[in-house]
């Protein structure tokens, strides 16, 4: 403040500098941000399912060779899991009354659990792969169960829903999607 009394502004030395910095500071950040997006060149394409292969509950194999030619619904789920039981009249209706595509992926279960989870709530895939490791979510970066996928013919992701899907989230995000040609 001393400084600039010497220098001749008293009144500047009066005010307050804290917006004057808080300005500094926002440029900063929006400078950054320009060259972030300029240097990193992030890749908002749309995430693709990779190859993949796993056993199917049905016999035989399963994987990303069944999924292609078609727009559909890939849903992760667990004869163990709480939530996956409560989303399962969902898919059930999504399955029947719209007719949608859908496949599972059990994750980390038992195929004998799995039979049993289907039979007991009905089965609206049209196959299930059996990901006794694990290793199918992490390579599309998602996490835990119950996670619905909307994948594309040539198996770009278009949405992820990673929560249980309820009866109105499947009628006003899923079921348009699917109405679209």
């Amino acid at each position: 403040m001393c400084y600039l009394r010497w220098m001749g502004f008293d009144d500047m030395a009066q005010k307050s500098l804290k917006p004057l910095i808080a300005l500094n500071i926002a440029l900063c950040f929006v400078i950054g941000g320009i060259l972030w997006f300029i240097i990193a060149k992030p890749d908002f394409s749309p995430k693709k399912i990779p190859e993949f292969g796993m056993q199917s509950l049905e016999g035989g194999s399963f994987g990303s060779a069944d999924l292609k030619d078609q727009k559909m619904l890939v849903n992760i789920f667990a004869s163990w899991c709480a939530p996956c039981r409560a989303e399962h009249d969902v898919l059930m209706m999504l399955s029947r009354d719209h007719n949608i595509p859908i496949y599972g992926i059990a994750l980390m279960d038992k195929p004998e659990d799995t039979k049993k989870f289907l039979d007991e709530l009905g089965n609206p895939f049209k196959a299930v792969g059996l990901d006794l490791a694990g290793i199918f979510p992490k390579t599309i970066g998602v996490s835990g169960v119950p996670t619905t996928l909307v994948v594309d013919q040539d198996l770009n992701i278009e949405m992820v829903y990673q929560m249980p899907l309820t009866t109105e989230t499947a009628k006003q995000k899923i079921v348009p999607i699917f109405k679209t040609p």
